[in-house]
């Protein structure tokens, strides 16, 4: 694994230990459903690896268990780590779609002005929606429809759009 961190991407956060085994409750910040299958491997900011023994869905995290992580001790030591992958272990997504980690940070641009940065993104079941901090402070608030989505340039650091009337007012 490699030492920098910003080319780690997090999948999760160990928030408290779960009865004697070891098991610990986690926030999940992966949309894959096979991150966490039995086998999977994370790593913590540190490098330390973690072998996924078993994971269950529990209505507001999820629940984990790591073959190196046998009790409740071991489990208390994890309460807010962080786990991450590394770029080469995230399946690649079809033409045109985008993980998260790829878009925040991006320079967001109608045309060749540059509205700001995307610094967050908010999902919700509709679409999702782009915060762009702009150069005044104020937060832009963007929808990810194909109609305002003009392209983006992964490389080049940039996602262009097309405004919808009134939205910047």
């Amino acid at each position: 694994m490699s030492d920098k961190k910003s080319e780690l991407i997090l999948v999760g956060k160990l928030t408290t230990p779960h009865g004697l085994n070891g098991a610990m409750k986690m926030i999940c910040h992966s949309d894959n459903p096979n991150r966490f299958k039995k086998g999977s491997v994370v790593f913590d900011a540190k490098g330390s690896r973690y072998t996924v023994l078993s994971a269950q869905q529990m209505p507001d995290r999820l629940l984990v268990r790591f073959e190196e992580v046998t009790d409740r001790n071991g489990a208390e030591a994890l309460r807010g780590v962080e786990l991450f992958v590394t770029e080469d272990m995230v399946e690649p997504l079809p033409e045109g779609s985008y993980y998260y980690y790829q878009l925040l940070g991006l320079t967001m641009k109608e045309g060749e002005r540059v509205l700001g940065k995307i610094v967050d993104i908010l999902a919700y079941s509709a679409n999702d929606i782009y915060v762009v901090k702009m150069a005044n402070g104020k937060e832009l608030l963007v929808p990810a429809l194909k109609h305002v989505i003009m392209g983006v340039d992964l490389d080049a650091g940039i996602m262009q759009v097309e405004l919808p009337d009134g939205l910047e007012d």
